[in-house]
């Protein structure tokens, strides 16, 4: 027998409604199935040299028209700002502003009845000293799950495909995840 000890909120992992909500579903009963079908958007161009970090409204739903993407509805959608390159150095963190999504963005999501949320940072969202997290809540209240901190996503541009979701299905408000991603078209 041996025992395990982890930070269930470093590295690539998925948040849960506990997370934010309390009373909310754990990590073990919010994955009900382990394959999405999904979309990596790539917004690493729109970071390039820029001191605006905000992925915007209007921003988002353009690069869906540039995809002729018309409904989002069981998608799991994963927003590539090219931040992940920094992951395990000091700059990753960088007193935590990073890219982030714009707060309306959350209520869009819960609209569109996306699954999930994925983002190659440490939130989807801009940290403030208030704590005050309007996409975690917006999602997280729906079952709408969020995963942080996704790893190598230098490989894609914007692509449609499949993700495996695999969290270790835990009770907990987080859990490491591994995430897996095939190509292919979306019907």
């Amino acid at each position: 027998m041996h025992k395990l000890h982890i930070s269930a909120g470093l590295g690539t992992h998925i948040d849960s409604p506990m997370h934010v909500i309390q009373g909310g579903n754990s990590v073990a009963e919010i994955i009900p199935q382990p394959e999405y079908k999904g979309i990596i958007l790539d917004f690493e161009d729109y970071f390039l040299n820029k001191n605006n970090f905000t992925i915007t409204k209007d921003v988002f739903q353009e690069k869906l028209k540039l995809l002729e993407l018309n409904s989002l509805e069981k998608l799991f959608i994963v927003v590539k700002t090219g931040w992940g390159k920094f992951w395990g150095e000091k700059k990753y963190f960088n007193e935590y502003i990073f890219p982030h999504l714009e707060s309306s963005l959350g209520e869009f999501f819960c609209d569109e009845k996306i699954a999930g949320i994925g983002i190659d940072t440490l939130s989807p969202e801009k940290i403030t000293q208030s704590m005050k997290c309007p996409i975690h809540e917006a999602l997280l209240s729906k079952n709408i799950w969020i995963v942080e901190n996704i790893a190598n996503l230098d490989y894609f541009s914007d692509t449609k495909g499949t993700f495996l979701v695999s969290p270790l299905r835990i009770v907990s408000s987080e859990s490491p995840i591994r995430l897996f991603f095939k190509i292919n078209t979306i019907s």
